[in-house]
């Protein structure tokens, strides 16, 4: 891949990670307005999701020569509230 298609995915991946968490905010929201127990496994879900695009973030920009660190630290605590969402 070139360099343009490198930043272009990790803007993609950026984008998809900032929706999965809006979309476990609002699951959060919904269930609490209207008391569906249920709705956990979604949210868990959409954290879980929101690990797996910032970690394709993190190895898009390794491959840009940038450090992904933080994204791949900001991954593992996706998937850490998407498993404390489900407890």
């Amino acid at each position: 891949m070139s360099y343009a298609d490198d930043a272009q995915s990790v803007h993609g991946f950026e984008k998809l990670r900032v929706l999965a968490i809006v979309i476990a905010f609002a699951l959060l929201a919904l269930s609490l307005v209207l008391d569906i127990g249920w709705l956990h496994w979604p949210r868990g879900l959409a954290w879980a999701a929101a690990g797996v695009f910032s970690f394709y973030e993190g190895r898009a920009l390794k491959r840009l020569g940038r450090d992904p660190d933080a994204s791949y630290l900001r991954g593992v605590l996706c998937v850490i509230v998407g498993v404390i969402c489900v407890l």
